[in-house]
C-alpha cells in the first residue's frame, strides 16, 4: 500500500523526513492509480493533524479489529471533504483486497 511509500521504518507512523523523502524521490507516482493519489492526499491531512495512520485505524475499526464501509466513509469526508464518492469507493476497493467488505489491519497497512 502507499503507506508503506512513506513508513520507511515500519513504526506506524511519517516522520517529517520520510515523508519529504517519499515526496521527493519520487517514490509516489501519481499517474498509476486514482487510489494512491487519495492516499497521498489523506496522508497529508493526517500528517498535518499530527495524527498516525496507526490511531486512524484503531479510530475506525470495530472491537472485531476490522473497518466497514459506513465507518470508513464517514471518517474520511472528514478528513478530506473533497472527496467525491467515486474517490472514496475507489480508496474501499484498494484497501479491501480480498472483497469481503471490510478492512483489516493488514490490508490496511
Amino acid at each position: 500500500m502507499l503507506w508503506r511509500t512513506f513508513d520507511k521504518d515500519g513504526d506506524g507512523s511519517v516522520s517529517r523526513e520520510e515523508f519529504q523523502r517519499a515526496l521527493q524521490s519520487g517514490s509516489v507516482k501519481t499517474e498509476e492509480k486514482k487510489a494512491p493519489e487519495i492516499c497521498l492526499q489523506l496522508a497529508s491531512t493526517i500528517f498535518r493533524q499530527g495524527k498516525t495512520v496507526l490511531a486512524l485505524f484503531e479510530a475506525l475499526a470495530s472491537a472485531e479489529g476490522r473497518v466497514q464501509w459506513t465507518d470508513f466513509q464517514s471518517l474520511f469526508l472528514q478528513l478530506e471533504p473533497s472527496l467525491s464518492a467515486s474517490d472514496l469507493e475507489s480508496l474501499w476497493k484498494d484497501f479491501d483486497k480480498d472483497g469481503d467488505g471490510s478492512i483489516t489491519k493488514e490490508e490496511f497497512f
